[in-house]
């Protein structure tokens, strides 16, 4: 895993957690842009070295959606389902919290978690192997 820091809106910095496979694609990306304009930032804009309008991303995915009949895609989807994953597979809300940036674990726990019946599952299993152990 490798840790980066990002500049956020308040221009502190924020680490971000990525993968060498990441890591690999941004380098990728990043030397074929520089092929155009030589730039600290990995998303520019075309043939800039200055980086790329804030709703550029949100306009790509709307593009990609209609092209392959996605409905309702956009880039907060990812972060939802970041959320969603993380925490139906086992992370804490304490930490899905703070990675996104909440400062209050209900949001969290309003907006991105959700029942299934696999965590409804999963629930019953984690109370009988407690009873279990205590006996």
């Amino acid at each position: 895993m490798h840790r980066t820091k990002r500049k956020n809106e308040d221009s502190s910095r924020e680490t971000i957690d990525v993968g060498p496979d990441v890591i690999y694609l941004l380098k990728m990306l990043r030397n074929k842009r520089a092929g155009k304009a030589i730039s600290q930032f990995v998303f520019t804009q075309d043939n800039s070295p200055d980086p790329m309008h804030p709703q550029s991303p949100t306009r790509y995915m709307t593009k990609f959606a209609k092209r392959y009949g996605v409905k309702d895609m956009h880039p907060h989807k990812l972060r939802h389902s970041f959320a969603n994953i993380a925490i139906t597979n086992g992370a804490d809300v304490s930490s899905v919290s703070e990675k996104l940036g909440h400062s209050d674990k209900a949001v969290t726990l309003r907006m991105y978690t959700h029942a299934n019946e696999e965590s409804i599952k999963q629930a019953s299993q984690i109370f009988r192997e407690a009873l279990k152990n205590q006996a």
